[in-house]
């Protein structure tokens, strides 16, 4: 009986490192939407996530959550600015720690922008594949 109860702990510890984050910076680039590409980054230190930038960029490396004019435009369209949904976005993921529990932003194009790109990087970095990557 001990023998087994040490083969499932010792499973169970084992799952649990395999699933844990590995240091490093993860950036991944998804397909270009109106002119305006987005991106995710990940900063993990110490199995945490420390950082998260989430936002688009123009064809001249701009980014949108600078661009005052088309912030107004997509907040007239949506009620908020790209800016705030993606720092709200970005924020509930730090402080959750997990891609499928940050908060509703009642904007489900970026929401599930952001978790299929936070998803994917999450992937990475359980396996430790730091990088550049494409989606």
């Amino acid at each position: 009986m001990k023998k087994f109860i040490r083969v499932v702990l010792f499973l169970i510890i084992g799952v649990f490192s395999l699933a844990a984050l590995k240091d490093g910076s993860y950036y991944v680039e998804s397909k270009s939407i109106g002119g305006w590409q987005p991106f995710l980054k990940l900063t993990i230190k110490n199995e945490k996530i420390i950082g998260v930038q989430y936002d688009r960029k123009d064809s001249q490396g701009q980014l949108l959550s600078i661009d005052q004019s088309n912030n107004d435009s997509f907040k007239s369209k949506n009620g908020t600015s790209f800016r705030d949904a993606s720092f709200a976005l970005s924020r509930s993921l730090i402080k959750s720690q997990d891609i499928n529990s940050i908060e509703d932003i009642k904007i489900p194009e970026l929401t599930n922008e952001f978790k299929t790109m936070g998803n994917f990087l999450i992937e990475k970095a359980n396996s430790g594949q730091t990088g550049n990557f494409t989606m």
